[in-house]
């Protein structure tokens, strides 16, 4: 827990040095958010190892593959769309931050859709009906 801590403190510290550079004129203000951003992503690299095996265990164990490996594909998505939007948004850029939001939407409408099929023709069948 200490760590979470320590991490938000930094956090916290930075965005407020970069928001008194950014009211004091200094134009590398933003500069020196990202590059914290990055400094901090850059604490995950265990984080992810350590994720990645859990989930594989958990994959092995439950011997869901196929989905869980949609499902990751899914949450990886809406992550990498969600922080390049959040990143394009700080840097003032909010008509391409959408458009990113609804690209990201509908590329993981596309992962899921040959579920969203399968299932309807489950139901189909279910009822009586030809798929």
């Amino acid at each position: 827990m200490t760590d979470v801590l320590k991490i938000a403190a930094a956090a916290i510290t930075t965005s407020v040095a970069a928001f008194l550079l950014r009211e004091m004129g200094w134009r590398g203000a933003v500069a020196f958010s990202l590059f914290g951003a990055a400094v901090f992503l850059s604490f995950l690299s265990d984080g992810l190892g350590e994720l990645g095996r859990g989930i594989g265990e958990i994959v092995s164990v439950a011997g869901v593959s196929e989905i869980a490996g949609e499902i990751l594909k899914i949450v990886g998505a809406s992550y990498v769309f969600g922080i390049s939007s959040d990143i394009c948004q700080d840097l003032g850029e909010r008509t391409l931050s959408t458009a990113l939001v609804t690209v990201g939407r509908v590329e993981i409408l596309l992962i899921a859709l040959p579920y969203f099929i399968r299932i309807t023709r489950s139901a189909v069948e279910l009822v009586g009906g030809e798929a």
